[in-house]
């Protein structure tokens, strides 16, 4: 049954060096220390190596994606594509995502609010792409809906008031252009917005008309 030897601050942060019989096991987190009250020598048998590999799986799975929500909020969908990315396994993988849901920092509702709230004060953008966006970072389409409508109503704006929002600004930086070249920019920047392309028309007409004003 090994022993073991010698429990060591590891170089990197929050990790410690298991030896046993003399010789590196491997780093764990100081969490699996602490919560096997691991100490030296403690004889300690293959099924407890093996479940401390469990238990640093999920640890480090868990860090990770504590870290990435540090940067800032992420989806479901998106934090496990993260997980993913950097080579945890599935098991632990979904039950660091659980936790993160347990402990209330994974809402795909919360998520979906707070970015249609950015894009409307930072990145005005039509419902459509807006929807698009959701949809992609994984967010289902009742929990992206009820997003929408809540911002919309919150800010008291409609499509067609951020519509305006962006084509005015962005129109202005077009002044110079040739008028045909900036209408059709203008055009295609307000439709990759996800405007509806009838209003586009409306609102490129109204701010740059094909002729000139006097």
């Amino acid at each position: 049954m090994p022993r073991i030897t010698r429990l060591a601050a590891s170089r990197r942060t929050g990790r410690v060096v298991l030896e046993l019989d003399g010789e590196t096991w491997g780093s764990l987190p100081d969490s699996v220390v602490l919560s096997n009250s691991l100490h030296e020598g403690q004889d300690l048998d293959e099924a407890d190596l093996e479940a401390f590999g469990t238990e640093v799986a999920l640890a480090e799975a868990l860090n990770a994606a504590l870290s990435c929500l540090a940067y800032r909020p992420r989806s479901r969908t998106e934090l496990l594509r993260h997980l993913r990315r950097k080579g945890h396994a599935e098991e632990p993988t979904c039950t660091a995502i659980s936790r993160c849901e347990e402990l209330g920092y994974i809402d795909d509702r919360a998520f979906a609010l707070s970015f249609v709230r950015d894009r409307i004060r930072f990145r005005p953008s039509g419902r459509r792409r807006l929807r698009s966006e959701l949809g992609a970072r994984g967010v289902g389409a009742e929990d992206a809906e009820s997003a929408l409508e809540e911002a919309f109503r919150e800010f008291g704006v409609s499509e067609r008031d951020l519509l305006r929002q962006s084509a005015t600004r962005r129109a202005r930086a077009l002044q110079s252009a040739e008028r045909s070249a900036a209408r059709r920019r203008l055009s295609g920047y307000l439709l990759r917005r996800g405007f509806a392309g009838g209003d586009v028309r409306s609102i490129v007409d109204e701010l740059l008309p094909e002729s000139e004003r006097p």
